[in-house]
């Protein structure tokens, strides 16, 4: 295996760089990144006032990357505008239109008893228009008719006259008159088939910039990759090429995709070469299934498209960065739908293989649960390709089109089932340079200086470092593989949903019976060899093969596999074999394997840990080994609740959504040690460190205001006041928003303007379809109303830590609670539990921080504790705003603290040895020595 050690384990961002670039913000902000661990960041042009690639982006990109190197992180080039990358920011097709992306539009129609036929359609390039006789639906091709003499030009004129008022020349006094008038030039087919039944095709080129807007390249055509490289990668080589392997470890590429039905001026002469066909004769089995041998010409043009595209575009990226020093790393999109990778790529895994890490995307708040179990292919194809390929590395991009109530518990699950499932090169998406107004709503919730995730990212960046780091060190040597029905998709593009659903529940029972397992594509198939009972896919060894449920694949898969079972290797066929598909017709596969369904695919296989349980099998595995042969074991509950398992006969508690890798974590579980506490039931003192925040997402809302405070401001943001000027409304009085002043509440452009409140009622009112970021702040407490809201002066104590019961629905800050508390006797491996913990809670005890409570356990660890009086502070972190939400969010403590200590002091070294420096089994023998 390869291996990037110089990559950093820590964290990634795409850093959002989407408004004028200052240095002073630009040096602050990679600072900021430092700080809270991360590793390096991608930099991302997005909607950036800085024209793309120009001089002053690259002065930009000079600042950026002087401070990676001062702050020792890694400054990632990122090859796009936006996202999908492939057309270098719209430049290319600004001096090259003819390389648009283009597709073949195809419709068919069936016409009877010799009745005219007419059809409009906008003008494009003509690919083939033809009629074709059907018997019993079935068309035959050599009897077809060229319609193309049958194809005209129309007007799509207006039915409705109009009085025309002016004049056709100039200094002549016009002469009104009634006309009508056309608009758009169109094709009609117009024809009168003979008696019986006949199928009509017409078949075009459609330029995708002209009729879809799509700005993006023709990826077959050669010479689109050439100007794109020309554009990008070589203007950057030309300034950063000292940096590249070092500061600059690589390059992102982010999607790069055809439309589907892809044509280039060359596909025809590449078909015909490969098939021996001419292709504009069997193009109408293109959009007719009942076409003759429909499905193994489908499965020859998606084959040749993808291979164009690899060949074409991805190698040669792949192979310039390579030449000049640069890590190809980033993903290609969509990796859920076996279907639309068809459509869009081709053949993902095979695209893979160019980069120099692998990678996938997670663009939802979700995983691959019971609910979600498509969510899985995306990790595993990528895991896969770096084993078959000997890396190390997986690249992930995750967080996109996240809620605002997103919590680093949540967040968490979030990597671990990533991890749990393979990848450990995670990137986050992302953080923005700006939260100004629609900036902050680009793709879902982006991180900020100002914004909640991010106050204690350092825990998340610090927690994402080990385990990639071990991840990276242990990585899987799976036995078994899954087939992946490239080619039976292929050939029932229209009908693959049961193709897809049952190579989905395959994927999903072989993890819950927690079985490793990697994906093979019958695109890689010429590569396959086997030898003595083993299919070896580049640099990996499976013994095992599972074949899905599917009625087709190639006779070169089909050749390799067999020859594999002949061989001793255990071959095994979910419900049927399937025929093997080719253009000279379809053929049966007498090979001998195993047949079984999917109830009982499991029973052949050894799992890589024997977990049993009521719930183990909603627990994710993921296992390991090193180049000196040590095992590694990551476990996810992947429940919203607490479970009890054993693991290889160990028993184990894992908290709700929680993980654990034996001899590297501690046991969760620890009930079985005497414990006595001390409650703490004082009352709570109430501070906070912002202002309240109250989003005003209805066209009108009204506020209650108890009398005494007038500390209250409405926030809005500068670039917005055009917006809000027209139909901003308070108590039915438009407001002067020239008299308001700075201030941040999550972004540096926020303006407060202050409220007149001795009215003691406040209607705001606005046109909230504007999309206008717009909120009311204050030093009060907020209840919500049957009509609105009351506000009242904050609370000064409360007994339970609970924002909801203290007034803060939307604070996007901290709320501090803090009290004394009296140690009757001296105090030692003391841990102060958190019952309900909702949020993020630090401690701080006698003004010192002493630990943070993020995620499961709800505990904090303090040690010692000296007899006497002492200042406890909890300081729990608050909501995320925005103009989105639309309910308050819980967070603080629903319970009483308690401080939890020993019956019995045993010895240090006990301890000692017990949590940190022994194997996982020799841990559980202490515990329950100890209890």
């Amino acid at each position: 295996m390869n291996n990037n050690d110089s990559i950093t384990a820590k964290p990634l961002i795409l850093w959002f760089l989407n408004h004028n670039l200052q240095e002073e913000r630009l040096r602050s902000q990679i600072a900021e990144m430092k700080q809270q661990g991360l590793g390096g960041f991608f930099m991302h042009w997005l909607d950036c006032e800085e024209p793309y690639m120009s001089a002053h982006w690259l002065r930009a990109l000079d600042v950026i990357i002087d401070e990676a190197a001062r702050q020792g992180l890694e400054a990632w080039l990122y090859d796009e505008a936006w996202c999908p990358s492939c057309f270098a920011g719209c430049r290319i097709l600004a001096q090259r239109p003819d390389l648009q992306l283009k597709t073949i539009w195809g419709k068919k129609f069936d016409l009877l008893d010799g009745k005219v036929f007419s059809f409009d359609f906008e003008l494009m390039k003509i690919l083939r228009v033809c009629a074709m006789p059907t018997r019993n639906g079935i068309p035959i091709p050599d009897e077809a008719i060229d319609l193309s003499r049958e194809l005209g030009t129309v007007i799509d004129g207006s039915p409705t006259p109009y009085r025309h008022k002016h004049g056709y020349y100039p200094h002549v006094k016009p002469v009104e008159h009634w006309r009508n008038s056309g608009s758009k030039h169109l094709w009609r087919l117009k024809w009168q088939p003979p008696a019986g039944e006949w199928r009509i095709y017409i078949l075009c080129i459609r330029e995708m910039l002209t009729h879809e807007g799509q700005n993006q390249l023709d990826v077959l055509n050669p010479e689109s990759i050439a100007l794109f490289l020309e554009e990008t990668h070589e203007v950057y080589k030309k300034r950063y090429a000292q940096y590249f392997g070092n500061i600059i470890p690589g390059i992102m590429t982010d999607e790069p995709k055809y439309w589907p039905m892809p044509w280039t001026k060359t596909l025809p002469d590449k078909f015909e070469q490969r098939y021996k066909i001419a292709f504009t004769e069997i193009a109408p089995a293109l959009f007719d299934e009942s076409f003759p041998n429909a499905a193994a010409l489908n499965v020859a043009y998606h084959q040749l498209t993808s291979d164009m595209f690899r060949e074409n575009y991805i190698v040669p990226m792949g192979n310039w960065c390579r030449k000049h020093n640069l890590r190809l790393v980033g993903h290609i999109s969509p990796e859920e739908c076996l279907r639309e990778e068809v459509l869009y790529t081709g053949s993902i895994p095979r695209l893979l293989e160019s980069f120099a890490i692998p990678g996938t995307d997670l663009i939802i708040q979700a995983v691959g649960d019971r609910n979600n179990p498509a969510l899985n292919l995306g990790p595993k194809m990528a895991s896969s390709v770096a084993s078959q390929c000997g890396k190390r590395e997986v690249f992930v991009e995750y967080g996109a089109c996240c809620n605002e109530n997103l919590s680093l518990t949540e967040l968490k699950h979030m990597v671990d089932w990533l991890m749990v499932t393979g990848c450990n090169m995670l990137c986050h998406h992302g953080f923005s340079y700006s939260l100004e107004a629609m900036r902050k709503y680009a793709t879902g919730l982006s991180l900020g200086t100002g914004m909640r995730l991010w106050a204690h990212w350092s825990i998340m960046g610090n927690y994402i470092e080990k385990r990639s780091a071990l991840l990276r060190e242990y990585r899987p040597t799976n036995r078994l593989a899954v087939l992946k029905p490239q080619t039976a998709i292929r050939a029932q593009l229209h009908n693959s949903a049961p193709i897809e659903e049952k190579y989905i529940e395959l994927i999903g029972r072989l993890m819950q019976a927690h079985i490793g397992f990697d994906l093979i594509d019958e695109d890689t198939a010429a590569e396959w060899k086997s030898a003595a009972g083993t299919l070896k896919c580049g640099c990996a060894d499976y013994s095992s093969i599972i074949i899905p449920p599917v009625p087709f694949m190639t006779q070169l898969a089909a050749d390799k596999l067999a020859t594999f079972a002949t061989q001793g290797g255990r071959l095994i066929a979910i419900d049927h074999l399937p025929f093997v598909l080719e253009l000279t017709g379809i053929i049966e596969w007498p090979v001998e394997c195993i047949r079984c369904n999917l109830d009982n695919v499991t029973q052949y296989f050894k799992p890589d840990a024997k977990i049993n349980g009521p719930d183990s099998e909603d627990i994710f595995l993921y296992r390991g080994e090193n180049d000196a042969g040590d095992e590694l074991l990551f476990l996810v509950n992947m429940l919203d609740r607490a479970v009890t398992i054993c693991c290889n006969e160990m028993p184990l508690k894992l908290p709700p959504f929680g993980s654990f890798i034996p001899g590297i974590d501690t046991p969760y579980d620890q009930d079985t040690i005497s414990k006595q506490h001390i409650t703490i039931e004082q009352l709570w003192q109430v501070d906070s460190d912002k202002l309240n925040h109250i989003p005003l997402y209805q066209s009108s809302t009204h506020f209650n205001i108890t009398p005494g405070f007038n500390e209250i401001y409405l926030v809005f943001e500068e670039a917005e006041i055009e917006k809000l000027t027209e139909s901003l409304l308070i108590n039915g009085v438009k407001p002067d928003l020239r008299g308001a002043f700075p201030g941040f509440i999550y972004d540096e452009s926020n303006r407060l303007l202050p409220l007149n409140t001795t009215a003691g009622e406040l209607v705001i009112e606005y046109d909230n379809s504007t999309f206008a970021t717009l909120l009311v702040a204050g030093d009060f407490a907020a209840f919500k109303s049957h009509n609105g809201w009351q506000l009242t002066p904050k609370p000064y104590q409360t007994l339970f830590l609970d924002n909801i019961s203290c007034g803060y629905p939307f604070l996007n800050g901290t709320l501090k609670f803090s009290t004394n508390i009296d140690i009757p006797k001296n105090l030692s491996q003391v841990t102060l539990q958190l019952p309900e913990r909702c949020g993020v809670a630090e401690l701080w005890l006698d003004r010192m921080y002493r630990g943070i409570c993020a995620w499961e356990p709800n505990s904090i660890y303090i040690d010692k504790l000296m007899a006497g009086r002492h200042r406890l502070e909890l300081r729990c972190s608050g909501t995320v705003i925005g103009i989105l939400k639309d309910q308050a969010e819980r967070f603080g403590i629903d319970g009483q603290p308690q401080l939890q200590y020993p019956i019995q002091q045993k010895s240090k070294k006990l301890q000692k040895k017990g949590v940190k420096h022994l194997t996982f089994e020799k841990r559980c023998d202490i515990l329950n020595m100890l209890s």
